[in-house]
């Protein structure tokens, strides 16, 4: 082979690993260090709209609907001809009230502690480093990957990482959605049996947008270890030792794809693991 084609191989796939890795390792030291931020800290304009402004007015709401579904469960159990109306289900309906009321004018520091919580997990969770893309030495097998899927696997580490922070940041995005519907769904509490289902939903929502970043660390790291640990694929000492960059490469590339695959349905995963749908 010519001294300059060797060269041009040796530099081309060189380049392009070196690219690939680069947006990859900013994607995720952009989300490593989200991690173990809260929604409270993570803008504190953002924090000031929600919880100062906008809050104050959806609790106006809840409380005006609290009154209202109370009012509705009493008129559905007086009208119920197949079950009387008793001490217990009015006393049971009061109760529930209470709970409702107690919970929507200290939702902020409840919620509040429920997200610190989950962001303390996740930078447990976290990896702290090696996440990089893959890259042992670059023997044959791997020139020969990145000359035949350079720009595949840079596009792939790009939309990948990309797509990861998007997920965790939409994650922010919807936990601002839940404390602020807060007040109206747990209104629904004071309606008893069928109302209430939306005061349950609404809890179920937002532990899975809570614990969603929990779940996305722990994807990520296990994810990073299969990654940079495909043992599966290593030759090293047999006589295919010289080409075996080439399936380490595929591998790294393919891992990446599994990753945001897994990240963007975390939330469905926490679903239907803890049947919170």
């Amino acid at each position: 082979m010519p001294e300059w084609v060797q060269n041009f191989l040796d530099v081309s796939s060189h380049s392009d690993h070196n690219f690939a890795s680069m947006i990859w390792d900013i994607c995720m030291d952009i989300t490593m260090s989200l991690f173990g931020v809260t929604p409270q800290t993570y803008s504190n304009a953002m924090w000031e709209l929600v919880a100062k402004q906008l809050y104050p007015y959806f609790l106006g709401i809840g409380a005006v609907l609290l009154n209202l579904f109370f009012l509705t469960g009493l008129i559905r159990q007086s009208i119920n001809l197949r079950d009387n109306m008793t001490t217990e289900m009015v006393i049971e309906l009061l109760i529930k009230v209470i709970i409702a009321n107690f919970v929507m004018v200290q939702g902020l520091t409840l919620m509040g502690d429920i997200l610190g919580i989950s962001s303390a997990l996740a930078e447990k969770l976290k990896v702290t480093s090696g996440y990089s893309i893959f890259a042992n030495d670059l023997d044959a097998g791997a020139v020969f990957f990145y000359v035949i899927f350079g720009l595949v696997y840079i596009g792939g580490a790009t939309i990948s990482g990309i797509s990861i922070v998007l997920v965790v940041l939409q994650r922010f995005l919807n936990v601002y959605m839940c404390i602020l519907t807060a007040p109206i769904a747990l209104s629904t509490w004071a309606g008893g049996n069928g109302l209430e289902h939306t005061a349950y939903a609404w809890i179920k929502s937002f532990l899975v947008s809570s614990f969603q970043i929990a779940l996305i660390a722990l994807i990520l790291r296990l994810g990073a270890m299969m990654m940079n640990a495909p043992d599966v694929f290593n030759f090293d000492g047999t006589a295919m030792g010289f080409v075996d960059g080439f399936a380490e490469s595929f591998i790294s590339m393919i891992t990446m794809f599994f990753m945001v695959a897994a990240v963007k349905s975390s939330s469905t995963w926490l679903e239907k693991t803890f049947n919170l749908h």
